[in-house]
């Protein structure tokens, strides 16, 4: 479920994520099944010279086990994106800022600050979307 509403949302390769503190925005590249058989989300970014874009990815079913597995708390930090999104973080921190953002754009939460993480304002539609 949460792949189909992220795909509604993300439509087109000009979708950005903002980063969250400042900089330069990653953006939506493709959707694609990787070498391991997982639906991911892929995005870009320029590296510091903007003369070669960096690609990674965020593994969809790791970030329905981050959500189900931080539900009851109603908050998501990175300590936890680094424990349940283990493809995903292996990159780099990046990959926590998309998936924040792509959370924020379905409507489950909101991002309070690096000390605070992301909080889940709306637990029944996490739940709905898992």
């Amino acid at each position: 479920m949460l792949e189909q509403r992220l795909r509604e949302i993300i439509l087109n390769p000009n979708s950005t994520f903002p980063k969250l503190e400042s900089g330069d925005p990653y953006y939506f590249d493709q959707w694609r099944i990787d070498l391991n058989g997982e639906m991911c989300l892929y995005y870009w970014f320029w590296n510091k010279n903007r003369t070669k874009k960096n690609k990674k990815r965020v593994v969809i079913s790791e970030v329905e086990e981050l959500i189900r597995n931080c539900l009851t708390r109603e908050q998501i930090n990175r300590k936890d994106f680094e424990e349940y999104c283990h493809t995903s973080n292996s990159a780099g921190p990046c990959g926590f800022a998309v998936t924040v953002r792509a959370l924020e754009y379905l409507g489950i939460g909101r991002y309070l600050g690096r000390k605070e993480g992301f909080e889940i304002i709306d637990s029944d539609l996490a739940e709905r979307t898992i």
